[in-house]
């Protein structure tokens, strides 16, 4: 569960609340180009709330890969079960599980990541999205991230990987 909700976050830049709160629902399969919708986010006592602000709600694509291990994952879920990631008591994963669960597999391929790991899937997609020039205008990018910022958006990811040559160093 947990490595197909990091790779949930790597695919579509969502924030480890927005992951863990991935439902049947949020989900449009039916498309060419499968789609995550995010409309809720689990706070830090595991309730569900909506996103922090209207930006938060927000489609992204998904690739077939990704859609084809969530069915897989869907199918072997009871039918009654709505929500994707749940513990044993039925209740969503916390970030510690998370976080612990990172550790380890960073500690089998000795590897770090920055503080905030379990948000470095956003950044890491977010600036792949900006390097590889899927995005070349900080609203658009701010829109499938689910921010506000505007001003950080291309402060940190649009100018950044712009056409210089600190790009593929950055």
């Amino acid at each position: 569960d947990v490595r197909l909700m990091c790779k949930l976050m790597a695919e579509t830049s969502c924030r480890p609340s927005e992951a863990r709160a991935a439902q049947r629902s949020s989900f449009n399969f039916l498309k060419n180009r499968p789609k995550f919708k995010i409309f809720h986010a689990v706070d830090n006592y595991k309730y569900l709330v909506p996103p922090k602000t209207d930006k938060g709600y927000r489609s992204i694509e998904i690739s077939v890969d990704l859609k084809d291990q969530l069915v897989d994952h869907m199918n072997k879920m009871p039918k009654d079960q709505e929500f994707l990631f749940l513990n044993s008591v039925n209740r969503f994963f916390d970030l510690k599980r998370m976080t612990k669960e990172l550790d380890r597999s960073l500690k089998k391929l000795d590897l770090k990541l920055p503080f905030r790991k379990n948000y470095f899937f956003r950044h890491w997609n977010a600036s792949m999205w900006a390097y590889s020039g899927k995005y070349t205008n900080a609203m658009d990018l701010a829109k499938d991230m689910g921010d506000k910022d505007i001003n950080m958006i291309d402060e940190k990811y649009i100018k950044k990987y712009s056409n210089n040559r600190n790009s593929e160093k950055n």
